[in-house]
Formats: structure tokens, sequence, C-alpha cells
């Protein structure tokens, strides 16, 4: 059990690792548009900023809860 529980601990640290490449990935796109559109500039530079914080904030959470998951269960019997 404690071997399963371990496995998806570790899937859902694989899971906010992807989500981060989704967000840069995302933020690449849109500072390609602001170089090829700079008439958006301001509103595209806005959301960028906007993006970023929230999805460190996601990440960071995921990735602390998976580390306090992890731990538990290390302390669990076997």
């Amino acid at each position: 059990m404690k071997d399963i529980l371990l496995a998806l601990v570790e899937s859902q640290s694989t899971t906010a690792a992807a989500l981060q490449a989704v967000a840069d990935h995302v933020t690449a796109i849109r500072e390609t548009l602001t170089f090829h559109h700079p008439e958006l500039e301001d509103d595209l530079k806005a959301h960028i900023a906007a993006e970023q914080r929230k999805s460190r904030e996601s990440v960071q959470s995921l990735l602390l809860q998976t580390s306090k998951l992890r731990e538990m269960i290390q302390g669990l019997p076997n």
C-alpha cells in the first residue's frame, strides 16, 4: 500500500513539473505574439505577468503538498 501511495505522490510531482512546462510554453507564445504584434504588447505583458505569478504559486503549492504527503507516507508502517 505504501508503495502505491508513493507512486501516486510521485505522479503528482511529475504533473506539477508538466504544468510548469505548459505555463512556460504559453508565456513563450505570448512573448512571440508581442514581438510580431507590438500593438498588443501592454495587454499581453500584463497577462503574462499575472499568469506566471499564478502558475508559480500553483506549482509551488502542489510541490509543497506533494512533499508533505511523501513525508506522511514514509511515516506509515509497512
